[in-house]
């Protein structure tokens, strides 16, 4: 017969049930109760296991966490240790497969942030994979993510909602070369602070296989807002006045042009601009804010 301490049995076994009902019918001694015998190990509502002690017919409840105090003392035979031992190292590895395929996916989280420049906070040592990990598989598996996940984004990170749905735009874009998915794509970036994006897509983009003429102006309008953004303004009106041309009717291009020249303090030109959007169609509140987005 031998002794183990509560303590170093807790520590052992943790919560696994398996090792606990091993114990069944093994007598234990607590410094408060004195001597018991455990009769039964079941399962919690937390799925921690809870070992029952009858105490010369007192029956008491124990969860692991009572035993390591180090008050119990229990009493097992020469075999029970080497089967403790071997289904200890049963679940040592299964712990350890987890805990391998966790760290694999936070550090695959971990790259497509860097892949996509996201900027997102990922502890590698954390035992939680974040839902940023499932929405990034499925923009790298050229699906969108669900309501569900855009409503993380915007309650838990909200810097990022805008970011991610111009990766979704963009991820339909490439689907089906629905050009007005590239304009919203590049608004939600410039939303997001991100105008370099916008400018580096369309800059990739041919201008000349865009058959769409509102299409057209909208993406010159984007791109022509993100240099404002930028700070390059003769580019910005280059941009503006092009999309004028090509989609007369269209209001945004107009935004743009009086957001323009607001900025640059030339007060006639401005209104002249934003009173021509507003008879082609602009909301009240659109002249402020230029462009598309």
């Amino acid at each position: 017969m031998n002794t183990i301490n509560g303590k170093d049995l807790a520590e052992f076994a943790g919560d696994e049930i398996n090792l606990w009902r091993q114990l069944i019918g093994t007598n234990v001694n607590d410094a408060k109760s004195g001597d018991g015998k455990i009769i039964l190990v079941k399962k919690g509502l937390t799925s921690i296991p809870l070992i029952e002690v009858n105490f010369n017919g007192h029956i008491s409840c124990f969860p692991p966490s009572a035993f390591r105090s180090g008050n119990i003392v229990v009493f097992v035979d020469d075999s029970l240790p080497l089967q403790l031992v071997e289904l200890a190292s049963e679940r040592a590895k299964r712990q350890n497969l987890i805990d391998l395929e966790r760290r694999e996916s936070i550090e695959l989280l971990h790259h497509r942030l860097l892949k996509y420049s996201i900027p997102f906070e990922v502890d590698l040592e954390c035992t939680r994979i974040s839902p940023m990990a499932t929405i990034l598989e499925k923009i790298e598996n050229h699906k969108l993510p669900s309501d569900q996940e855009f409503d993380w984004l915007k309650n838990c990170v909200p810097s990022l909602d805008e970011f991610i749905r111009g990766i979704s735009c963009l991820v339909k874009f490439r689907l089906n070369l629905g050009i007005w998915d590239l304009v919203e794509a590049c608004s939600f970036f410039r939303k997001a602070g991100h105008s370099k994006i916008t400018v580096d897509l369309t800059t990739r983009m041919d201008f000349g296989a865009v058959t769409d003429r509102r299409a057209y102006s909208a993406l010159l309008t984007t791109r022509g807002a993100a240099f404002r953004d930028l700070g390059d303004i003769e580019a910005a009106k280059q941009l503006a006045a092009e999309a004028m041309q090509v989609s007369p009717h269209d209001y945004e291009p107009h935004n743009l042009m009086g957001a323009i020249f607001h900025q640059l303090g030339k007060i006639d030109e401005r209104d002249h601009h934003f009173e021509t959007a507003k008879r082609l169609g602009a909301p009240l509140l659109a002249g402020a804010e230029s462009g598309r987005g």
